[in-house]
């Protein structure tokens, strides 16, 4: 392992990690992590050999896990934005939230629903005003927005619009009954 430029490229059975990886979900790599420590300080025969297929093990496990978090990842930005409608959140709060940088939740978003962190927020908010919209058609514009944590009507008719190519009031009157 060396961190010198231009290792993994060319090679295609290089593992790739990620710089920050949570790995709550694989409980072997902690179990690992002690193991090398403790072969290291004993004094067992062939110790350099277990300490080598420790490592691996434990690389091989990392790597792994940084599949799993992938995709989790993803899922738990998702959960964190359905959670509170009501909060608009930044990309930074969230990366700062799963404890990942701006970069991994971008990158995780955009790999998963092939969209920006920011835009995949508004376009989520805007589902469920149309939602609300269409299930609740006597509920004010006013009080959609503020549910859903815009500052006004006159901006969530505006996000709207652009969506769905018609303000809020003619969306409703196409769904009456």
């Amino acid at each position: 392992i060396s961190c010198e430029s231009g290792d993994r490229e060319g090679n295609p059975r290089a593992l790739r990690l990620p710089t920050r990886l949570s790995a709550r979900s694989a409980p072997e790599v902690r179990r690992y992590f002690e193991q090398i420590v403790s072969v290291y300080w004993s004094d067992k025969p062939h110790k350099e050999a277990r300490l080598s297929a420790l490592v691996n093990l434990l690389i091989l496990s990392l790597g792994d896990a940084a599949e799993a978090d992938e995709g989790d990842l993803a899922g738990r930005i998702v959960a964190l934005i359905n959670a509170e409608p009501h909060r608009t959140l930044r990309v930074s709060e969230a990366a700062e939230m799963l404890y990942v940088s701006v970069r991994t939740v971008e990158n995780a978003m955009n790999r998963a629903v092939g969209q920006s962190f920011a835009k995949y927020q508004m376009n989520r908010k805007l589902e469920m005003a149309a939602r609300q919209i269409e299930l609740e058609p006597d509920v004010r514009l006013a009080e959609i927005a503020a549910t859903l944590g815009f500052c006004d009507e006159f901006h969530l008719s505006k996000a709207f619009k652009r969506k769905y190519g018609m303000p809020p009031s003619q969306y409703r009157r196409k769904n009456d009954p």
